[in-house]
């Protein structure tokens, strides 16, 4: 199990300048990419992307990488791209036959220069390789965040059961004593001359019956706790499996005669609210 949200630094050397990369992950309902990168690593953008897809499931994932100030204009990387620059101003000169000296005052009123954009071939392998590293450096940081989700989610899972334990022991209590007190009540009608349909028998008997939604509530935890073991991507599958545990427990709360299952029904609800927020923070 992963969670969302995890943060790294890389940093790596090509042509002889520092570039550096932020990596991180937010908690988000749908998948989302944000890359920002310089000018030579555009054409590289969409295989970037591919290995972010590669390892990351859910969530939204910023990606910035960038050229580090402190020693570009000192690294190879500046002097191949100066040369690359004036290697294209002459290209210009003779094609439209300009007049003038390429210098270097020319030069730095270039906006290419003067924002350091440099237009040289990025090393794809050396690149790849060191991006790939960054994700597995996030995903370690995610999956040690997972599992500490994961250990709070068991342990409220477990408290879940023991409350369920205690409804389904009391609503079968329940049940028996509400066919009695309905057979009573036929009883008295019978000796009253009043008629009742089978249709009202049923309807009363029903009202309080809540053995359907009991079975499926205990499927569903059952269930949760399965995702819980897999390391996989299930927090949407956790998600849509907390709303159908709240619609069976908001029936059992409509449908109960006891306090004692009302109140409980109450601490249900105020737990799955704990355990929606959490889940809201896994891959």
């Amino acid at each position: 199990m992963r969670s969302m949200t995890a943060f790294t630094y890389g940093s790596i050397e090509l042509d002889g300048c520092q570039i550096g990369c932020n990596l991180l992950s937010f908690n988000s309902r749908f998948f989302d990419i944000n890359l920002s990168v310089p000018e030579p690593f555009h054409p590289c953008q969409n295989l970037i992307y591919d290995k972010i897809r590669e390892k990351v499931k859910r969530g939204r994932v910023e990606m910035t990488i960038y050229i580090e100030d402190d020693n570009y204009v000192t690294s190879p990387l500046y002097s191949k791209n100066l040369e690359l620059h004036i290697e294209r101003l002459r290209e210009l000169k003779k094609k439209f036959k300009l007049e003038g000296d390429i210098n270097v005052s020319m030069l730095t009123n270039l906006p290419e220069i003067r924002h350091r954009q440099a237009i040289f071939e990025v090393n794809w392998e050396k690149l790849e390789s060191f991006i790939e590293g960054l994700l597995d450096d996030l995903l370690r940081g995610k999956k040690r965040e997972g599992e500490f989700i994961k250990k709070d989610l068991t342990e409220k899972a477990q408290h879940f059961k023991e409350i369920f334990l205690f409804i389904d022991e009391r609503a079968r209590e329940s049940s028996e004593k509400q066919k009695e007190k309905i057979l009573e009540d036929i009883k008295r009608l019978n000796d009253l001359d009043i008629k009742i349909s089978r249709e009202d028998i049923n309807l009363f008997a029903f009202k309080g019956d809540v053995d359907e939604e009991l079975v499926r509530l205990r499927s569903h935890v059952d269930y949760f706790e399965e995702l819980l073991g897999q390391d996989i991507a299930v927090g949407r599958r956790l998600r849509f499996l907390l709303q159908e545990m709240a619609r069976e427990v908001n029936t059992i709360g409509s449908k109960a005669y006891s306090a004692d299952i009302v109140h409980r029904v109450i601490d249900l609800k105020e737990l799955l609210d704990e355990m929606r927020e959490q889940v809201e923070n896994i891959e």
